[in-house]
């Protein structure tokens, strides 16, 4: 494989990221071919070196969305994450994927259940209105009862989800670290 072929590769395996983040990392790349050069090292040597462009593409594409997660705090970009991570072997998708997928369907459930609950006067009074339901002030008074509940499950699920994205962004950042240090 020659210095071209390698930046090409990398090229097309980092397409899904921005372009500017892309050309920052191809540059990069280009700079450690030049001081590897400058040093005597063969195009063989280095690419050696630096492993698989598809390796290295998927460490960047995992460190960008780790970066973007810490920045932004949003849910896609979580997920993106989480994959991004996952891909980069099988511990990772078994171990962090899995558990992952089945924590946040629980929070999204939670978050449900409990816009439900804070929905259940007004359902109660559209289908009394509409007459699927007959009205009493017993079914009122407990559907006001599940609105309060729900809204102290609506702020319990915030401030869940605020743990789980700082506790999976702090996991996803220590797990690249172990990845960097476990490679060449």
């Amino acid at each position: 494989m020659t210095k071209y072929n390698f930046l090409s590769e990398l090229e097309r395996r980092l397409s899904k990221l921005p372009e500017a983040e892309r050309q920052e990392i191809l540059q990069d790349y280009e700079e450690h071919f030049a001081f590897a050069e400058e040093a005597g090292k063969s195009e063989s040597d280095v690419i050696n070196m630096f492993g698989s462009p598809a390796q290295i593409a998927k460490e960047m594409t995992a460190d960008y969305h780790v970066e973007q997660v810490r920045e932004t705090t949003n849910v896609s970009d979580m997920f993106s994450a989480v994959f991004a991570v996952g891909a980069l072997g099988f511990f990772n998708l078994v171990f962090v994927l899995g558990p992952a997928i089945a924590i946040y369907a629980t929070i999204f459930a939670l978050g449900v259940a409990s816009l439900a609950l804070v929905a259940s006067p007004i359902l109660l009074l559209i289908f009394s209105g509409i007459g699927l339901q007959s009205f009493t002030w017993f079914d009122f008074s407990a559907s006001l009862t599940a609105a309060g509940i729900g809204i102290f499950m609506t702020m319990g699920t915030y401030y869940v989800i605020q743990w789980s994205v700082k506790l999976t962004t702090r996991y996803l950042a220590f797990n690249r670290r172990m990845m960097k240090g476990g490679r060449k």
